[in-house]
This record gives C-alpha cells, sequence and structure tokens, in this order.
C-alpha cells in the first residue's frame, strides 16, 4: 500500500482485520525500535530482546480483533511484551535457584514497580537521544559490541586499538551514556 505512512494506527488495524494482513508490516516498521528500546530495559541481551519484540507483534497480530481502535496500539503493544516477559521471568525465576535466578528476580522487581513501562519508555528516549549525541565512530563501536556481539578482540581489529584499549573505551563510552541519560533524566523531572 503506498499510502500507508499516511495512516493512523486506527486505520492500519482496520485495513489489517478486513484482510488486508500486509499492512500490519507498518505497525511493526513504526514500532519495532521503541519497543525494542523498552525491551532492552529489561532483558540481558539483543537476542532476548529480539525475541520478546518478535514474540510481541506475533501476539498482537493473532489478539489484534481484541484491540480497541480509540485507544494507543503502541500502548497496547508495549502492554503485550511487558505482561509476556513478566510471565516468563516469573516462569523461570520458579525453577531458578543460582544466580541467574537472582537476576531475574532483579528483572521482575523492575516490571513490578513499572509495570506499564513507562519508566522505561522515558529510560529508552533518554537512552535514544544521547546515542544519537555520540560520535559515528563511538556509536559504531557500540553497535559492534551489543548489537552484533563482536568480542573485544574483533572489535580492537576493526578499530585498530589493542584489546585492552577497546575495552577502556567501551567502559568510557558507557560512562558517557550514563551520565547523560541521567541528566536528560533529571532535566525531564
Amino acid at each position: 500500500m503506498s499510502h500507508e505512512t499516511e495512516l493512523g494506527d486506527d486505520e492500519l488495524v482496520q485495513r489489517v482485520r478486513s484482510g488486508h494482513t500486509e499492512d500490519f508490516g507498518e505497525l511493526v516498521r513504526r514500532y519495532h525500535p521503541r519497543l525494542r528500546s523498552v525491551l532492552s530495559y529489561y532483558c540481558r541481551s539483543a537476542e532476548e530482546v529480539e525475541e520478546n519484540a518478535q514474540d510481541a507483534f506475533v501476539s498482537a497480530f493473532e489478539s489484534l480483533e481484541q484491540f480497541n481502535v480509540d485507544s494507543s496500539f503502541y500502548a497496547w503493544l508495549r502492554a503485550i511484551a511487558l505482561n509476556a516477559f513478566r510471565k516468563e521471568v516469573r516462569r523461570k525465576a520458579v525453577r531458578a535457584r543460582h544466580a541467574d535466578g537472582y537476576l531475574r528476580q532483579v528483572q521482575l522487581k523492575s516490571l513490578e514497580v513499572d509495570p506499564c513501562g513507562d519508566i522505561a519508555d522515558v529510560k529508552a528516549g533518554a537512552l535514544d537521544h544521547c546515542l544519537e549525541q555520540l560520535p559515528d565512530e563511538q556509536t559504531a563501536a557500540l553497535k559492534a559490541k551489543y548489537s552484533d556481539g563482536a568480542s573485544a578482540r574483533q572489535i580492537a581489529e576493526r578499530f585498530k586499538r589493542s584489546e585492552g584499549a577497546v575495552r577502556v573505551w567501551l567502559l568510557r563510552i558507557r560512562e558517557t551514556l550514563r551520565r547523560c541519560v541521567e541528566s536528560k533524566l533529571e532535566a525531564t523531572a
């Protein structure tokens, strides 16, 4: 559909419900990055973030008839994602009795403090803003490490640095991001 970017979420939902299932792709395009940002606040890896995001979109598609078009599609989608993640964390927490279980308990506690994901959404927005402020080389290094899963050795080869220098560099970039996010959050509080 050539005018899909001009349609509102409610119109796209109505089109999908009436059989134009390909229009759901526009909803995915619109909200995938934002949903990934929120999920990254809770998940331990990029793979876990992506898996949970994909599961949320599949669930949303399967439950689209239940969506109230007078409400926010993104808020509904985010609730689906967080509820599914919360359920998964609880399921794993029952079985886990070691360090990994403790991390899941911390994740569950975070979800209980922020059940709708509003805090995570604000923090994700602040992080996105701060990432945009980084120089391209630093952004590329972070992408290599956290999106592509590259090792320190691989990053060192790519950026012509020693492994130790890469570790320190990434630590400094993360510290810069932490300070930027904290500053952004304080400004919006």
